[in-house]
C-alpha cells in the first residue's frame, strides 16, 4: 500500500476520532475514499430493516437525490446480502448491475468495487462502493484491500454513533422524565396534563402532529381529549368505537402499535382524513395507563424524517404511563373535592337550620300571642318583631351564603357606637337571660365607627352564642369598647369552659367545632370574614375552666 493510501487512511481515522456527529463524519470519510481509490464517485449504503432496503446514506456525484435498493437487489444490495465483496470490471455485464441509475443521472458506469460494512458478530451495516477508477483500470486486489480497511473505520464509527445515540437518549429520557414529571405537577386539569404529553411527545419523536384519546367506558369508545397539530382542534368532535381504528385496538388490549401505512390499514383513519383533511401516513400509538387501567391513547403522527421506530414507542409508553398516573392522581383529587363540597354542604344545611331554631322560636311565640291579643297597638309591636325576626333570617342567610362563595364584600356607614352598643344589649339581653347568663357592657370611649352594621352584629351574636353554650350553667358575657392607638376595640368575654387544646390552631376554620351537641363551627369562621373584611383582625386568648375572650380591633 503506497504513503499516499496510508496517509489517506490515516485522515479517515482522525476522522472518525475528532468528530461527534455521524452526518459530518460520513460525508468526509467518503469524501477520503473517493481520493483513496481514485474513483470518479463513491456511495455508502446503509441497511433499514424495518423495510428491508438499502439506501444511500452518502451519496457522492450529482444526478442523484437518494437510491434505495430491496435487500439482495442490485450489486450493493446482494453483497451486504452474502458480505462478500464484488469487485466488476464491466458493470454491464453483471446481471446485478442496474442500469437504470445510470439512465436518471446521466453517469456512464464502467467499474464497481463494492465491500460490505459488518459490525461486531457480523450483522451486516451497509456496503461502501466506488465507481469507475480514473484511469479507467479495474480495481486490483490493493484497492479491495484499501476500501475493506475503510469499511472496517465505517463499521467502528457507526457503532459508535450507536453507542453515543444510545447515552444520548437515555440522558434525554431522563429529562423528559423530570420535566413532565415537574410540568405534570404544576398542570392544572386533565387537558393541560394531555398537552404536557403530546407537546413532549412531538417534539422529542420529531412528529408532525399528536393526540389524546381518553376512554368513555359507558358508552365503550374514545373520544379526542386534545389534538396538536394535523387537524387540530376540529378532531375534539370524533369519537371512536373501541375495538375499531388503532387507537381503539391500543385502548381494548393494551398494546402499543406503529403503523407504517395508515390509511390502508384503518378504515377510521380514511373516514377521518376524509373529514378533516389531513392525511395520516406513518402512527405511534401508547396506552395511557395507570395501576393496569387503560385510561385513554396518545397517538403520533408522520414522523418527520422517516419512520417510526422502538426508541419512539419507548418514549410513548413511558409516557403514556407517567400521564395516566397524573389523570389518575386528578381524578382522585376532583372526587375528593367533589365529596369534600357535598361534605360542606350538608354542614352548611345543618348549620342553617341549627341558627334557624332560635329566631323561628320567636316567630311563632309571637304569632301564638297576636292570635290571642285583643290590642291592635299590642298587635302591631309584635308583628313588627316578628317582621324583624324575618329580617335577621333573611340577612343570616345570605351571609351563609356569602361566605361558602367566598364574598367578602360590605357596605360601611358611620355608626354610633352607644347605639350600636345599646342594639346589641337589646338583642343579647332577650338570648342570654333565659340561660342564667349576665350580660355586662362596658363603654369606655364615646365615637363614630365605620362598619358594616348587620354583619359586625351578626358576628357579635355568633360569639355570645358560642360564650353561651360553654356555659350551660350560667355565667357572665362582657362586652368592653375602647380606643387604642387610632383603632377602636372591642372585646368579648365569657366565663365558660374555655377552647379544648386540641382545636385552638383551627378555631377559625369552617366546620371546625368540639364539644357541642348541636354547634357545626361555621360561625367563627364567619366573624373572622366580616371582621377581616373591614381591615380589622380578630384575637383571642383561652383558659381552661376560666373563660375566653375574643378582641376585635377595627380602624378608628
Amino acid at each position: 500500500m503506497g504513503d499516499r493510501r496510508r496517509d489517506a487512511l490515516l485522515q479517515i481515522g482522525l476522522a472518525i476520532g475528532s468528530t461527534v456527529d455521524i452526518d459530518d463524519l460520513l460525508n468526509v470519510v467518503m469524501g477520503h475514499v473517493t481520493s483513496l481509490l481514485s474513483a470518479e464517485r463513491s456511495t455508502l449504503y446503509l441497511v433499514d430493516l424495518r423495510r428491508g432496503e438499502i439506501w444511500s446514506k452518502v451519496l457522492q456525484g450529482g444526478g442523484l437525490r437518494e437510491i434505495r435498493l430491496p435487500l439482495g437487489k442490485g450489486v450493493a444490495g446482494d453483497v451486504v446480502a452474502t458480505r462478500a465483496i464484488a469487485n466488476i470490471p464491466d458493470a454491464y455485464a453483471d446481471a446485478r448491475f442496474q442500469a437504470d441509475f445510470d439512465k436518471q443521472s446521466g453517469f456512464r458506469t464502467h467499474s464497481i468495487l463494492c465491500v460490505p460494512v459488518t459490525g461486531k458478530d457480523g450483522e451486516a451495516l451497509g456496503a461502501v462502493q466506488v465507481l469507475n477508477r480514473a484511469d479507467r483500470q479495474p480495481f486490483d486486489p490493493d484497492d479491495e484491500r484499501a476500501l475493506a480497511a475503510v469499511a472496517a473505520q465505517i463499521a467502528v464509527a457507526l457503532e459508535n454513533a450507536r453507542l453515543f445515540a444510545a447515552e444520548r437518549r437515555k440522558v434525554k429520557e431522563l429529562d423528559l422524565l423530570y420535566s413532565v414529571e415537574r410540568e405534570l405537577a404544576h398542570a392544572g386539569d386533565a387537558s393541560a396534563l394531555l398537552d404536557v404529553a403530546l407537546t413532549r411527545a412531538t417534539e422529542l419523536s420529531n412528529a408532525e402532529a399528536g393526540s389524546a384519546l381518553l376512554l368513555d367506558e359507558e358508552k365503550s369508545e374514545l373520544f379526542f381529549k386534545n389534538a396538536l397539530g394535523g387537524a387540530g382542534a376540529a378532531l375534539l368532535t370524533a369519537r371512536v368505537p373501541i375495538n375499531a381504528g388503532i387507537a381503539g385496538q391500543v385502548a381494548a388490549d393494551g398494546i402499543p402499535r406503529i403503523v407504517h401505512d395508515v390509511e390502508r390499514e384503518s378504515p377510521v383513519a380514511r373516514e377521518l382524513a376524509q373529514r378533516f383533511g389531513y392525511r395520516s401516513r406513518s402512527l405511534c400509538a401508547a396506552p395511557i395507563q395507570s395501576e393496569g387501567k387503560i385510561l385513554g391513547v396518545l397517538e403520533l403522527i408522520n414522523k418527520r424524517d422517516g419512520d417510526f421506530g422502538d426508541d419512539d414507542v419507548k418514549l410513548l409508553t413511558m409516557l403514556g404511563g407517567q400521564t395516566g398516573r397524573a389523570l389518575r392522581l386528578a381524578r382522585d383529587r376532583a372526587a375528593r373535592e367533589r365529596d369534600e363540597r357535598l361534605r360542606l354542604l350538608g354542614q352548611t344545611i345543618a348549620s342553617v337550620l341549627h341558627d334557624l331554631r332560635s329566631p323561628l322560636t320567636v316567630v311563632q311565640s309571637y304569632a301564638e300571642l297576636m292570635a290571642d291579643e285583643p290590642d291592635v297597638k299590642q298587635r302591631r309591636e309584635y308583628s313588627e318583631l316578628v317582621a324583624r325576626q324575618v329580617l335577621g333570617i333573611e340577612q343570616m342567610t345570605r351571609e351563609v351564603l356569602a361566605y361558602l362563595r367566598g364574598e367578602s364584600g360590605f357596605l360601611p356607614t358611620q355608626v354610633h357606637l352607644d347605639r350600636f352598643l345599646g342594639e346589641v344589649r337589646e338583642v343579647l339581653t332577650r338570648e342570654l337571660t333565659p340561660k342564667n347568663i349576665e350580660l355586662r357592657v362596658e363603654q369606655r370611649t364615646q365615637c363614630k365607627i365605620r362598619i358594616d352594621e348587620g354583619k359586625v352584629k351578626r358576628a357579635v351574636i355568633n360569639l355570645a352564642r358560642n360564650a353561651a353554650e360553654a356555659m350551660p350553667g350560667g355565667g357572665t358575657f362582657t362586652i368592653s369598647a375602647w380606643k387604642d392607638a387610632g383603632r377602636i376595640v372591642l372585646s368579648f368575654a365569657d366565663t365558660g369552659a374555655g377552647i379544648p387544646e386540641a382545636i385552638k390552631d383551627k378555631v377559625f376554620q369552617p366546620f371546625v367545632t368540639e364539644g357541642k351537641r348541636d354547634g357545626t363551627g361555621l360561625g367563627l369562621a364567619i366573624v373572622k370574614q366580616v371582621i377581616e373584611a373591614h381591615g380589622g383582625e380578630v384575637r383571642f386568648e383561652s383558659t381552661p375552666g376560666k373563660g375566653t375572650t375574643f378582641t376585635f380591633s377595627l380602624p378608628a
